[in-house]
């Protein structure tokens, strides 16, 4: 049995600061080849970390004031009850990064969540991103990217789906993007969000697919996108909108082999 946990916080306090403005870091382990690393720089962040499950391993960095982070990677931590076998967690990996100011992100990893991957790296001011891989999820990527303040990402592989690689990146104020792969056999799927500017929202939906590609790409301010793809496969959908306030909202259900495009341009 091997588990190994780093922690460094430092704080950065001046003669006379309060305690209550200290970094704050809780790592709770049981079980095998577990590794959790905690690195904290500045002031009143929080970090914490529950692993209990078989080979995963977990990593915060934060660095600035007021940052949150929680990584779970198992719901049931008792090894010596029939529901840890039903909620084991397996070389998952999970690292969040953090800087900046009042930033929060969250990842859950649990009940039979096998070789996932989730990242989440956030710079700058109150931006919020959380991610789950849970309920049979194997095999999945998950990555969430923003630079910026008051963004917000969230993606959901829930289900028994496979090598499914899901992505966010956000630059700018105010984005919003959500991915959810859910249901049961969604396999080989690549959700990719990417948006440039301010304000602008996307959401994409996977629904018991298989080999569906979904690409939503947005620059400019106050730009608008969804995308929902429900039992097909082999379907591509594409969203392309370059300057402001557009809006675009596309569907793909059952079939295979299908090819949906919008290009927007211009806009006020």
């Amino acid at each position: 049995m091997k588990a190994t946990v780093f922690i460094t916080a430092v704080a950065l306090l001046t003669a006379g600061t309060a305690l209550a403005q200290g970094n704050v870091s809780q790592v709770d382990q049981t079980g095998t080849d577990g590794t959790a690393t905690v690195t904290q720089q500045g002031r009143e962040n929080i970090a914490i970390i529950q692993q209990a499950g078989i080979s995963n391993t977990a990593e915060i960095v934060q660095m600035g004031v007021g940052n949150q982070a929680r990584q779970v990677q198992i719901e049931q931590a008792d090894f010596t009850t029939q529901d840890y076998w039903e909620n084991i967690s397996i070389n998952n990996t999970a690292t969040i990064e953090q800087r900046g100011n009042g930033n929060s992100a969250s990842q859950d990893q649990s009940n039979w969540s096998v070789n996932n991957m989730a990242i989440i790296k956030q710079r700058g001011n109150g931006n919020y991103a959380d991610q789950a891989q849970v309920d049979d999820s194997q095999n999945n990527t998950a990555t969430i990217e923003q630079r910026g303040n008051g963004n917000s990402a969230s993606q959901e592989q829930i289900g028994r789906g496979e090598n499914n690689t899901a992505t966010i990146r956000q630059r700018g104020n105010g984005n919003v993007a959500t991915q959810e792969q859910n249901i049961y056999y969604s396999n080989n799927n690549i959700p990719t969000i990417e948006q440039i500017g301010n304000s602008n929202s996307a959401s994409q939906e996977q629904i018991d697919s298989q080999d569906n590609i979904a690409t939503i790409e947005q620059r400019g301010n106050g730009n608008y996108a969804t995308q929902f793809q429900e039992g097909g496969s082999n379907n591509t959908i594409t969203t392309t909108q370059t300057g402001n306030g557009h809006q675009s909202n596309l569907s793909q259900v059952g079939g295979s082999g299908n090819t949906t495009t919008v290009i927007q341009t211009g806009g006020h």
